[in-house]
């Protein structure tokens, strides 16, 4: 259990109650348009999708209101010995990268950044997706938090949109956690054996085709 490795590796923590899909919790979040879901991606997201997005919804408003960084872990993961020390190096630099992922789940293009001994912090060309952990500042909280009104994709989906929010994908390699591919829930949005109709399909390549010019043109500029 990700509470007992953290106490035995001496980190302070808090269990944060997630929000259950599953028991219709998340229909007390009037965030999730579903026509604008199904206009951009052509599905509906799923209640546990939806939960999902609010447990981080919530704890990005805490992090924005009490003016304090949060590390945000998911309980999916198995914890590696190096863990506190990245973590240490995370809060160092968190002034000035304002969100940076601890894990990621795909592997993609990076920029290397800065040199931290036997690790480096590095900036994704592209979003590496997973929400299993990641530390967030104040001001990192607010800039999500401004253009987080409606959801309409899977938070993970919604972290990676990094031209949209105005955050990097920052990270810190190599990784110090493991994710546990027994717990994976999926990010493709809405039911995988769902048909799109033709015209919805036609509608999610055009916002597709709109992402990548978006996130272009924010990486040439930062």
């Amino acid at each position: 259990m990700v509470s007992a490795r953290l106490t035995a590796l001496g980190m302070d923590h808090e269990l944060f109650p997630a929000v259950d899909g599953t028991l219709g919790e998340h229909k007390a979040f009037h965030q999730y348009d579903d026509a604008a879901c199904l206009r951009q991606f052509g599905k509906s997201l799923s209640p546990q999708e939806i939960g999902c997005f609010a447990s981080h919804y919530q704890l990005w408003r805490q992090c924005a209101k009490e003016r304090v960084p949060v590390l945000i872990l998911e309980d999916d993961v198995t914890i590696l010995d190096g863990f506190p020390h990245v973590l240490e190096l995370a809060k160092a630099h968190l002034q000035e990268f304002a969100m940076i992922r601890l894990f990621a789940i795909l592997e993609r293009s990076f920029r290397g950044i800065r040199h931290l001994g036997a690790y480096q912090v590095v900036r994704y060309l592209r979003g590496p997706q997973g929400t299993q952990a990641y530390v967030l500042s104040p001001e990192g909280a607010e800039a999500l938090l401004r253009v987080a009104d409606r959801w309409v994709e899977p938070v993970d989906h919604f972290l990676d949109r990094f031209w949209a929010h105005g955050l990097p994908p920052h990270a810190i390699l190599p990784f110090e956690i493991v994710h546990d591919e027994a717990a994976e829930r999926s990010s493709t949005i809405g039911n995988r054996r769902t048909k799109r109709r033709p015209w919805r399909k036609a509608q999610r390549e055009f916002n597709s085709f709109r992402d990548r010019v978006s996130r272009w043109i924010f990486n040439a500029r930062n």
